[in-house]
């Protein structure tokens, strides 16, 4: 499975799979058989659809948002109105959490198309509280894209320390 050996390189301790097409009990079945002691969620309503994976003590938000925060958050198509940004910008302004920084892509979706109707956009992000922040201060986020999906992979990275003196 290529994604489990991009979880393994980088060793990554949070992950998001969209568009699975696993249903009910096989999801336990792959958790329990390629993923042995981490946690997950698989909406009921979007049963198939997303399924988030974390070692049992992280704790964050991420993933496909399907929404955008700016109007910087799409390249091509049609522009970006005020509308469309409701909703998420009102989350947003709730001040929960803040959204991470991503080196690498800021685009994390294409409709691979070619030419002029090509779009690129901004859905998926990774939220933190103070908290979280507080106890990984040294995380960056990358974002880089596969040939395997039309969404970027997004990885959480502990950034090493320097040793001075």
């Amino acid at each position: 499975m290529v994604v489990l050996d991009v979880y393994r390189l980088n060793n990554v301790g949070i992950g998001a799979f969209l568009e699975t097409k696993i249903k009910g009990v096989k999801i336990k079945a792959v958790m329990s058989s390629t993923f042995v002691g981490w946690e997950y969620y698989s909406s009921v309503n979007l049963e198939g659809r997303i399924l988030l994976i974390w070692k049992a003590h992280l704790e964050i938000i991420l993933g496909d948002f399907n929404a955008v925060f700016s109007p910087n958050d799409r390249l091509g198509g049609r522009p970006i109105t005020m509308k469309e940004m409701e909703d998420a910008r009102q989350w947003l302004d709730l001040g929960l959490v803040d959204e991470m920084k991503v080196m690498g892509s800021f685009y994390t979706w294409s409709n691979n198309q070619e030419g002029g109707t090509r779009i690129f956009s901004k859905l998926d992000r990774v939220f933190a509280n103070e908290a979280w922040l507080d106890s990984f201060p040294l995380v960056a986020v990358v974002s880089q894209w596969e040939v395997i999906s039309d969404h970027c992979f997004i990885l959480l990275k502990h950034l090493p320390t320097l040793r001075m003196g």
